[in-house]
């Protein structure tokens, strides 16, 4: 929380002499910046005003790339706002800008940013479809991180689902990765869905070792 906060204060402090010089390009940078740590601690509704400027800038410009990181970011702080019908245009908007901009990353992103708001708007079998086909997009990119996070998301919706089994398959899937990458942060959130996974299947020794490694 204090790095977060030292962040946003200089963050806000170089936005600031960007607006006094009337830079627009380091101004849209500081925007872009703000919106994601913003987002980090909840203010999505400020992150939002903050990024709208920033994506526009971007547009005019013709720079794909950074308007597509722009965008993917308003959608996501449209997401936590539950505003779904504006998070679904800002995110199709990121993928396709992305596509165009030759940035696989964060049109892979933006697909799963998509499963996740077909999972807090309710569509869990829509989810569920999402996340499936966003993994073989993580894998081929190689990003193992991306990957393990949309697993622990996959497996999180089929608990929901009642389907336990291929749960757990994705999420001990993801806490392999998370343990072979050292995240331990990660791997504490894994092995508390996991304790519960195992506890719906009476599996209760390992959910105790998991609920207990997790502390």
């Amino acid at each position: 929380a204090g790095r977060l906060v030292e962040s946003r204060a200089e963050t806000e402090r170089s936005l600031a002499l960007a607006r006094a010089a009337g830079d627009r390009g380091l101004e849209a940078n500081g925007q872009l910046n703000l919106g994601v740590l913003l987002i980090d601690v909840g203010e999505v509704t400020a992150a939002i005003e903050v990024l709208r400027p920033a994506q526009q800038y971007f547009r005019e410009i013709g720079d794909l790339r950074r308007c597509a990181g722009a965008t993917l970011n308003l959608g996501n702080a449209q997401l936590g706002a539950y505003d779904f019908a504006a998070a679904t245009v800002s995110l199709e908007l990121a993928r396709s800008l992305a596509v165009e901009a030759g940035d696989r990353l964060t049109a892979t992103t933006a697909s799963a940013a998509l499963a996740g708001v077909a999972r807090d708007s309710g569509d869990l079998p829509g989810a569920r479809r999402r996340y499936e086909a966003v993994l073989a997009e993580f894998e081929a990119i190689g990003d193992e991180e991306g990957l393990a996070m949309r697993l622990d998301n996959l497996g999180a919706v089929e608990a929901s689902l009642g389907d336990v089994e291929p749960a757990l398959r994705h999420s001990e899937r993801a806490l392999a990765i998370f343990r072979r990458r050292g995240i331990p942060v990660r791997i504490a959130i894994v092995l508390h869905n996991l304790g519960l996974l195992y506890e719906a299947i009476a599996g209760y020794p390992r959910a105790r070792a998991a609920h207990e490694e997790a502390l």
